[in-house]
């Protein structure tokens, strides 16, 4: 999250979206979850929240996004949870502006939540401390709790434990959305978990990013839910690999999907890929770099 403007009464933030560096789902829990292991980048393509206090009670959302209900969006549902674990009346007006693609697996949703959870701390003096804040985030969502903390981080359990944070350089990105929304249930009802922990690949894939040699992060990554994503969604496997030639094999799914990306260790190197691409291409792809705070 980062402040971008602050007034007495009111609080501007701009809520990063991110993409999965390495993912590596287990076995199913008893609670209907997965376990995961789950290394997340918060990227530079933001939403843009504004919270206004208002005089009247009750919580007003204005989306740019008409599609997602109020009472189903996540941003809503912080704000409503974020006052009664702090025992305050709501009156609140929230503003929405959307950029970061819904159901593209880059975590818009859980990171405009964690944005407004955080937003109204500050707001309204630090009612809550981190645990209380940490609580109601994973109530939320499980990607949730991820956005509340700097850096990037290795997340455990369901998503949802943060296990150790990485100390990780500024990568460049391509992000490639082509409108496909992708159902995260649908996704993992198709994947077939072999039940191990992947730790030596984990232990790899950890001391690339500390080194910050790309090439080295680019063998190591990698997405277990890749072949449910083909499974669940047929007609994006030919888009991938007529996208993948053109990237050089640079090519990686965020979460579960629908959002494909390429990584890159200069800025040049991600303009010259992004110029390289047909025209038709382009208006899907968004430019970002790590949002490392």
């Amino acid at each position: 999250m980062k402040v971008i403007a602050k007034q007495r009464d009111a609080l501007t933030l701009d809520c990063p979206a991110k993409v999965n560096l390495f993912l590596s789902v287990k076995g199913k829990r008893r609670d209907g979850y997965h376990d995961l292991i789950n290394v997340m980048q918060k990227v530079t393509l933001f939403d843009r929240v504004v919270l206004e206090k208002k005089s009247s009670p009750g919580i007003d959302l204005w989306c740019s996004r008409e599609d997602i209900p109020p009472e189903k969006n996540l941003v809503f549902l912080a704000a409503r949870s974020f006052f009664e674990r702090a025992s305050l009346e709501a009156r609140l007006k929230i503003s929405l502006t959307k950029k970061i693609p819904v159901g593209g697996g880059l975590g818009g949703g859980s990171s405009d939540a964690a944005g407004v959870l955080r937003g109204l701390n500050i707001l309204f003096g630090c009612p809550l401390g981190f645990p209380d804040l940490k609580s109601v985030a994973d109530d939320l969502g499980s990607d949730v709790p991820f956005f509340l903390r700097k850096g990037t981080w290795v997340m455990e359990g369901k998503g949802d434990t943060f296990s150790r944070c990485i100390k990780s350089r500024t990568f460049y990105f391509l992000l490639f959305f082509f409108g496909h929304k992708s159902h995260t249930k649908s996704v993992y009802e198709k994947h077939l978990s072999s039940g191990r922990k992947d730790l030596c690949s984990l232990s790899r894939f950890s001391a690339s990013l500390r080194r910050g040699r790309g090439s080295r992060v680019r063998k190591e990554m990698k997405n277990d839910l890749l072949p449910a994503f083909f499974s669940a969604y047929p007609k994006q496997k030919q888009i991938y690999i007529d996208l993948k030639k053109k990237m050089c094999k640079n090519l990686f799914l965020s979460g579960s999907g629908a959002t494909f990306f390429s990584i890159f260790d200069t800025r040049s190197a991600m303009t010259e890929a992004f110029s390289s691409l047909h025209p038709s291409i382009q208006q899907h792809v968004f430019q970002a770099k790590s949002f490392l705070e």
